[in-house]
């Protein structure tokens, strides 16, 4: 089973089998535990965050940079800083980035997975001990994540090593105690699922099985076949989430590391080909994309502009660069990115720092787009 994992120096994938056959039995959590000690911060190889040089692209004014610049700023950030806000600068900038708190330069990764005990980051540790592991707070609690398993999705995509070491409640281990935690609360029917797929999707290989904390079998397959079938409604960033980790699944598959069926594998192709025709239809003439994208009937004025500028925003930045990720045998023109993105520079562009950091989602996706566009 140790093969289920892409880190190849992790070593304690004997816990899910134990906690299969023990239902997740207390005796069970201690071999979910290194029997070596965790490691600091390290990055795997091949990190899917694409975080280049954000504050050097040349489509950047001199003062968006110095507005990205105070976006680290965490003490002018008091009303919108979550763990939400510091997962955006993450992407935004990079695992290395710092931030500054009280005049104070802040490692950002470190601070959030492995805090001085003495001085948490947030006012409180962004990690919880659980039963199974470890989480992130849930996002009902006022420093929680946005979406469950957001953080465990973000950790993957910025390629943070599974034996990262990790610190919550007094209690030490390694981001793999994260991942373990997801896979065994991880139910097929749960809402704001697509996190914990693009967890999956990165760290996991071949075709993993498990056992949840339920009792039912999960079956990575059998997941990515479910989520082909859910419908759009009801979806956040216009589904974009859901796009990526198929995505990320479908790469993982490419490059053999994990392992579905030839029927799976065209269905699944054959659906970001269909999604990838929808959402070009749909795209608006001025580049822009609608959150409701898939429903013909979308709201727009007399010009036939769109009606939900905040939404369209979001949507618009998190399918451009969904799109970076995209396959070029599926999207054979790159003509809907560059329109989107020729409408995200303007747009950005008339942002003030206080809207940026209220806009911190789609400003990082609009952001990476752009910048993954200069790069090529």
């Amino acid at each position: 089973m140790a093969a289920l994992f892409r880190s190849h120096r992790f070593q304690s994938l004997t816990l899910l089998g134990a906690l299969a056959l023990s239902l997740f039995a207390a005796a069970g959590l201690d071999s979910l535990r290194r029997k070596t000690p965790p490691r600091h911060l390290q990055l795997t190889q091949g990190s899917l965050s694409r975080s280049p040089l954000i504050l050097a692209s040349p489509e950047l004014s001199t003062r968006q940079r110095s507005e990205l610049r105070s976006l680290c700023d965490l003490s002018r950030a008091a009303d919108e800083l979550n763990l939400s806000y510091c997962f955006h600068l993450l992407l935004l900038f990079g695992p290395n980035v710092e931030a500054r708190q009280d005049e104070q330069a802040i490692p950002l990764l470190q601070a959030i997975l492995d805090p001085p005990s003495t001085a948490p980051f947030l006012g409180a540790p962004a990690l919880q001990f659980t039963d199974f592991g470890m989480r992130f707070k849930p996002p009902l609690e006022a420093v929680g994540e946005s979406h469950l398993n957001q953080g465990i999705a973000v950790l993957a995509q910025l390629g943070i090593s599974l034996d990262c070491q990790v610190a919550a409640g007094g209690h030490r281990g390694c981001v793999c105690d994260i991942l373990s935690d997801c896979m065994v609360n991880f139910d097929r029917h749960q809402p704001d699922g697509s996190w914990a797929l693009v967890a999956f999707a990165i760290y996991l290989n071949e075709n993993p099985r498990w056992v949840n904390r339920l009792g039912d079998t999960c079956d990575l397959e059998a997941i990515v076949n479910d989520t082909l079938s859910l419908t759009w409604e009801g979806e956040s960033c216009g589904g974009a989430h859901r796009l990526a980790a198929l995505t990320y699944y479908l790469l993982g598959v490419r490059a053999h590391r994990l392992q579905c069926s030839a029927a799976t594998e065209r269905r699944l192709t054959e659906f970001l080909r269909d999604i990838f025709l929808t959402i070009t239809a749909a795209q608006a003439d001025d580049g822009s994309i609608a959150e409701d994208w898939h429903n013909q009937n979308r709201a727009t004025d007399s010009t036939g502009r769109l009606t939900k500028p905040v939404a369209t925003f979001e949507t618009t930045s998190h399918i451009a660069e969904w799109l970076t990720h995209l396959p070029g045998d599926i999207q054979d023109d790159s003509t809907v990115r560059k329109r989107a993105i020729s409408w995200l520079i303007p747009t950005l562009d008339r942002l003030g720092t206080a809207e940026m950091r209220k806009c911190i989602c789609p400003v990082t996706h609009a952001l990476k787009a752009i910048a993954w566009q200069e790069h090529q």
